[in-house]
Protein backbone atom coordinates (compact mmCIF):
# COMPACT_ATOMS: atom_id res chain seq x y z
CA UNK A 1 0.00 0.00 0.00
CA UNK A 2 1.22 3.61 -0.87
CA UNK A 3 0.09 6.44 1.16
CA UNK A 4 -0.41 10.16 0.15
CA UNK A 5 3.31 11.07 0.61
CA UNK A 6 4.39 7.84 -1.93
CA UNK A 7 5.64 6.41 1.57
CA UNK A 8 5.12 2.61 1.13
CA UNK A 9 3.65 0.18 3.95
CA UNK A 10 4.07 -3.13 4.66
CA UNK A 11 2.69 -5.35 7.70
CA UNK A 12 2.85 -9.18 8.32
CA UNK A 13 1.08 -10.91 10.97
CA UNK A 14 1.85 -10.12 14.18
CA UNK A 15 4.49 -7.35 12.95
CA UNK A 16 3.84 -4.04 13.51
CA UNK A 17 3.12 -1.99 10.26
CA UNK A 18 5.87 0.25 9.14
CA UNK A 19 6.21 3.28 6.81
CA UNK A 20 9.46 2.13 4.48
CA UNK A 21 10.97 4.06 1.68
CA UNK A 22 12.21 1.34 -0.21
CA UNK A 23 16.05 1.17 -1.01
CA UNK A 24 16.38 4.12 1.39
CA UNK A 25 20.13 4.43 2.98
CA UNK A 26 18.49 2.61 5.58
CA UNK A 27 15.84 0.64 4.77
CA UNK A 28 17.01 -1.78 1.37
CA UNK A 29 14.18 -4.83 2.05
CA UNK A 30 13.62 -7.13 -0.58
CA UNK A 31 10.79 -8.37 -0.73
CA UNK A 32 11.08 -11.15 -2.40
CA UNK A 33 12.75 -12.46 0.37
CA UNK A 34 11.08 -14.37 3.19
CA UNK A 35 11.97 -13.40 6.80
CA UNK A 36 12.65 -16.06 9.93
CA UNK A 37 12.08 -14.14 13.16
CA UNK A 38 12.86 -16.51 15.88
CA UNK A 39 12.39 -15.33 19.36
CA UNK A 40 14.98 -15.18 22.09
CA UNK A 41 12.75 -17.31 23.91
CA UNK A 42 12.48 -20.37 21.48
CA UNK A 43 15.85 -20.84 21.44
CA UNK A 44 16.67 -20.78 24.83
CA UNK A 45 15.94 -23.80 27.30
CA UNK A 46 13.07 -22.78 29.12
CA UNK A 47 12.03 -24.26 32.33
CA UNK A 48 8.49 -24.90 33.25
CA UNK A 49 8.52 -25.62 37.25
CA UNK A 50 5.65 -26.13 40.51
CA UNK A 51 6.15 -24.87 43.85
CA UNK A 52 3.13 -26.64 46.13
CA UNK A 53 1.66 -25.86 48.37
CA UNK A 54 1.96 -23.02 48.54
CA UNK A 55 1.64 -21.86 51.55
CA UNK A 56 3.74 -24.34 52.57
CA UNK A 57 3.31 -26.28 56.19
CA UNK A 58 5.92 -28.51 56.78
CA UNK A 59 7.20 -29.83 53.52
CA UNK A 60 7.72 -28.01 50.18
CA UNK A 61 7.18 -29.82 46.82
CA UNK A 62 9.20 -28.95 43.71
CA UNK A 63 8.47 -29.83 40.47
CA UNK A 64 10.31 -29.22 37.18
CA UNK A 65 9.05 -30.01 34.04
CA UNK A 66 11.59 -29.95 31.16
CA UNK A 67 14.27 -32.09 29.27
CA UNK A 68 15.52 -34.57 31.79
CA UNK A 69 19.02 -34.65 30.59
CA UNK A 70 19.56 -30.82 32.24
CA UNK A 71 20.70 -30.45 35.91
CA UNK A 72 18.89 -28.07 37.87
CA UNK A 73 20.53 -25.76 40.99
CA UNK A 74 18.46 -23.72 43.68
CA UNK A 75 19.28 -22.05 46.63
CA UNK A 76 16.35 -20.74 48.97
CA UNK A 77 17.01 -17.60 50.53
CA UNK A 78 14.80 -15.80 53.89
CA UNK A 79 13.37 -12.46 53.39
CA UNK A 80 16.27 -10.97 54.83
CA UNK A 81 18.28 -12.60 51.67
CA UNK A 82 20.35 -15.41 53.35
CA UNK A 83 20.87 -18.40 52.02
CA UNK A 84 18.99 -21.00 54.42
CA UNK A 85 19.57 -23.98 51.83
CA UNK A 86 21.67 -24.70 48.59
CA UNK A 87 20.40 -28.05 46.34
CA UNK A 88 22.82 -28.86 43.23
CA UNK A 89 22.05 -31.55 40.02
CA UNK A 90 17.75 -31.15 40.69
CA UNK A 91 16.01 -33.38 37.78
CA UNK A 92 13.29 -33.19 36.13
CA UNK A 93 12.00 -36.63 36.32
CA UNK A 94 10.86 -37.10 40.26
CA UNK A 95 9.02 -34.33 42.51
CA UNK A 96 11.79 -32.88 44.99
CA UNK A 97 10.29 -32.91 48.79
CA UNK A 98 12.12 -29.91 51.62
CA UNK A 99 11.74 -29.93 54.80
CA UNK A 100 10.97 -26.67 55.92
CA UNK A 101 9.99 -27.49 59.52
CA UNK A 102 12.80 -25.81 61.05
CA UNK A 103 12.65 -22.80 59.51
CA UNK A 104 10.62 -19.75 60.74
CA UNK A 105 7.69 -18.81 59.40
CA UNK A 106 7.58 -16.11 56.67
CA UNK A 107 8.01 -15.17 53.26
CA UNK A 108 11.23 -17.09 50.99
CA UNK A 109 12.72 -16.65 47.73
CA UNK A 110 13.77 -19.17 45.50
CA UNK A 111 15.99 -19.12 42.64
CA UNK A 112 16.28 -21.69 40.40
CA UNK A 113 19.40 -22.06 38.08
CA UNK A 114 19.07 -24.08 34.28
CA UNK A 115 21.60 -22.79 31.98
CA UNK A 116 23.09 -19.31 32.76
CA UNK A 117 18.97 -18.65 33.34
CA UNK A 118 17.93 -17.48 37.32
CA UNK A 119 14.19 -17.95 37.67
CA UNK A 120 13.03 -16.11 40.73
CA UNK A 121 9.44 -17.06 42.46
CA UNK A 122 8.34 -16.74 46.02
CA UNK A 123 6.30 -18.36 48.65
CA UNK A 124 4.85 -18.70 52.16
CA UNK A 125 5.65 -20.77 55.39
CA UNK A 126 3.29 -21.14 57.40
Amino acid sequence: MVDESGNKWTSSFDLVVLPLKLNSPVYNLDFNKKFNIKSSLVEKNILDYRIFPNPVNDVMNIRFIGNEEEKINLILFDYLGRVILTMHDLSTEEIHKIDMSNFSKGEYIVKIFLNNIVYHDKFILN
